[in-house]
Parts: structure tokens; C-alpha cells; sequence
């Protein structure tokens, strides 16, 4: 693989402003800041990066950041309990942590963090090509820091652990690896692969929000579903629930359709499709799935129980009550007849409203109460089903129906 060493062809100008920025706010303060991560692994391959990851090293972060928001107008947007920062500065984000490193007790727990030079903040990191900095200087960038062999695993082209118990102390790498590995099409070193095999078990022991945050940002990616099929292979899916079966949707139109922008409630809708219906509140339950998933899979199951309708009207009370995120996944998932029933129904029919009110039944002579109701569900019917059409017509028939 071609690497690039002249980071600064792949840096836009105003990135290269922040960064000039942020080293000479390290330079005043006297400590060392660094980019970091993925930052460093794009630009190595020669990746544009979007956000700029730092670290700051022999300081608070909350101090560094404040010194940044009132020396040169970064604006903070939140600070995190692991020593973390998100802000942006000239309309670049960047992300700023302290150089740190992590416990994880009991193992698959959040990890606990403490101050770390940068040798030891580049070893707790998942993978040896996310394990490189370069020093942030005010003028210019320094040369790599690479103590974990980052380099010479991007030019072979594999994604590697740090340590035998990564994947024991944090399962979430799990997903990481296999996110890097059909993203940047690299192999698994052997030893990472068979260390990857053993822990899958472990995935129970991060909790389900975890699971699934991973699985979601799995979703977003290009190459989605090579990544959610090569989790299958390896067990994932049954290490998380024994009844979690990865949807048939997912072997050939993921990779196309994640480019639709799904929500998360009907990516969650999409992942569990396939499964048994009697199993889905318990898969639900064990990724912390959050309740407008539970309301929507209960959609959902209406449409696959969805007999044939023979008039408008029958469709609408059939699907009126049914989330527009499980309607979407069905129109996706469901065989031809039931997906153009529920898409008829979503384009066409849900969004229907009558032009009289009750208001108007009452001064044909109708007495208030519960005939009134009765009633305009019977204009709105006949409406669906393209028997009225107008207020007018809405209005002669009603005077049919109490004549």
C-alpha cells in the first residue's frame, strides 16, 4: 500500500489554520499536544479527514479547552466524564482528550481512565493501526510516533490487537475490528482473528446500549452489509440473543439502501425482521432497544399478519395505528402484495382528512353525541373509498344517511 508522509496535501487550509491554532496553544501552556487515531491511520492512507482528533498531554483537557474557547474562539460543546471535549474552532470539529490510559473492571465495564504519558495513552488504544500520533507543533507537524508497529500493519495491510485480552476487556472491539476490516479491506492478523473467535462469547458482557450503538454505526456505514454479514459469520448475532437471526434484506440491498438515511428505530426494526415474532421484545430487551422500537415492532407485526384487504377503508383501520417507521421497513421487507398494500396506504391514504366537522352534521340536525362520530367514520370511509369526494359530496351523503 502507498502511504503518505506530506499530511499537509490531504489538510484543508482551514484545518491546517486549527491545528497551527491549537500548537501554539500547546507551546504557550508548555505541554505537548498531539493528532491522534484515525486521524493519523486516514492520513497515513492518504484519506481526507473530516473531524481532527487530538490529544493533550501534562494538562487538564477542560483547562486546554477553555484556554482555546477564550484565546481563540473555540466554542465547547460538551465535555464527557472520560476526560473528553467536542468543540469546534474556524468551523472544524475537533475532539480533544487527554493522553490516558484505561482499567476496564469487572471486564466489558466502561473503562476507568487516569493521566498517562503518550506512549501509554497509544498502548490502551484497540488496534495498532489506530495507535500512532504526530506531534502538534505551532508552525508545522512532527514526525510519527508509531510504538506499536501502525505503520509497517498498514503497508501488510491487517488490523491487529494490542494485547491478548483487548477484545476481553472491551467486546465492543469486536465490531471495530470487523468495521475496519471490510472498510479499509484488511485481514484479521492470525493471532487477532483467533483472539476475536474466542471472545465472542464475551459480548454479553458489555451492556446491550453498547451492542447496539455499534450495530447502528455499522448501519451508517458504505459497506454495512459486508460488515453486519462477516458479524454473522463469526457468531455475533447468536452471542447476543440464540433467536437473533440476520434479516435475508441484508445479503444484497443493504450496501445501497443505507445510503437512504435510516433512523435508527427502523434500523433496529430492519435488524430484527427475520427473527421469530415470539422472540423479537426479548431480542429488543437484551440491546436496551429503546420503547418507540417496541411500538414499532408491534407495527410491524401487524403488516406481516396483514390479510387481503378488499376496500380502502379496510387498509386504513388495518394500518392507521402502525408507527411511519415500521411502515417504511415493510414497505421494504414485506412480500409485493403486502409492501404495495402498506405503500398504497402511506402514500395515499394516511394522510386523508374529511372537509366537514361535526360542526356541520349539527346544523343538518343531527343531535350531538356519539351519532356524530358514527357518522363522519362513515363519510371518512366512503371517502377512502372514493364514493365522496369534496365537502359537498361529503354533505349530500351524509343527508342519505339520515334521511
Amino acid at each position: 500500500m502507498n502511504m503518505h508522509t506530506n499530511f499537509y496535501e490531504l489538510i484543508s487550509e482551514s484545518q491546517r489554520k486549527v491545528l497551527r491554532l491549537i500548537g501554539t496553544a500547546a507551546s504557550v501552556l508548555s505541554v505537548n499536544s498531539y493528532l491522534v487515531g484515525g486521524s493519523v491511520r486516514d492520513l497515513i492512507m492518504g484519506v481526507k479527514i473530516r473531524d481532527i482528533d487530538i490529544s493533550v498531554e501534562s494538562i487538564n483537557v477542560r483547562e486546554f479547552c477553555e484556554f482555546m474557547e477564550t484565546s481563540f474562539g473555540a466554542q465547547i460543546l460538551r465535555f464527557s466524564e472520560f476526560g473528553t471535549c467536542k468543540l469546534t474552532l474556524g468551523g472544524e470539529i475537533v475532539d480533544v482528550a487527554m493522553t490516558r490510559s484505561e482499567t476496564y473492571e469487572p471486564q466489558g465495564s466502561l473503562p476507568t481512565v487516569k493521566y498517562a504519558d503518550i506512549d501509554m495513552d497509544l498502548a490502551r488504544r484497540d488496534f495498532s493501526i489506530n495507535s500512532m500520533a504526530v506531534p502538534i507543533l505551532p508552525s508545522e507537524l512532527g514526525s510519527i510516533i508509531d510504538p506499536n508497529q501502525g505503520l509497517e500493519d498498514i503497508r501488510r495491510e491487517v488490523i491487529r490487537v494490542l494485547h491478548p485480552r483487548s477484545f476481553v476487556d472491551d467486546s465492543t472491539r469486536i465490531f471495530r475490528a470487523v468495521r475496519y476490516s471490510v472498510r479499509l479491506e484488511f485481514e484479521l492478523e492470525n493471532e487477532t482473528n483467533e483472539l476475536l473467535m474466542n471472545s465472542v462469547q464475551d459480548i454479553g458482557n458489555i451492556s446491550g446500549t453498547r451492542t447496539l450503538n455499534e450495530i447502528i454505526r455499522i448501519c451508517h456505514e458504505p459497506q454495512a452489509g459486508n460488515m453486519l454479514k462477516k458479524l454473522n459469520s463469526v457468531g455475533v448475532f447468536k452471542a447476543i440473543h440464540p433467536k437473533f437471526v440476520l434479516p435475508s434484506y441484508f445479503e444484497g440491498n443493504w450496501n445501497d439502501d443505507c445510503k437512504e438515511a435510516w433512523s435508527d428505530v427502523e434500523i433496529c426494526c430492519l435488524l430484527l425482521f427475520d427473527s421469530d415474532m415470539e422472540y423479537w421484545e426479548s431480542i429488543a430487551h437484551s440491546m436496551d432497544m429503546p420503547k418507540a422500537v417496541l411500538k414499532a415492532l408491534t407495527g410491524l407485526e401487524i403488516m406481516k399478519n396483514l390479510g387481503e384487504q378488499k376496500r380502502n377503508s379496510d387498509i386504513y383501520q388495518s394500518l392507521i395505528s402502525v408507527p411511519q417507521e415500521a411502515l417504511n421497513v415493510g414497505i421494504k421487507c414485506l412480500d409485493k402484495t403486502k409492501s404495495a398494500e402498506v405503500k398504497f396506504f402511506r402514500d395515499n391514504l394516511k394522510g386523508r382528512h374529511l372537509s366537514i366537522t361535526g360542526d356541520d352534521l349539527i346544523s343538518l340536525g343531527v343531535e350531538p353525541g356519539p351519532l356524530v362520530g358514527h357518522l363522519l367514520d362513515q363519510v371518512f370511509a366512503a371517502l377512502l373509498n372514493g364514493d365522496v369526494q369534496g365537502r359537498d359530496s361529503e354533505l349530500e351523503f351524509v343527508k342519505s344517511l339520515i334521511a
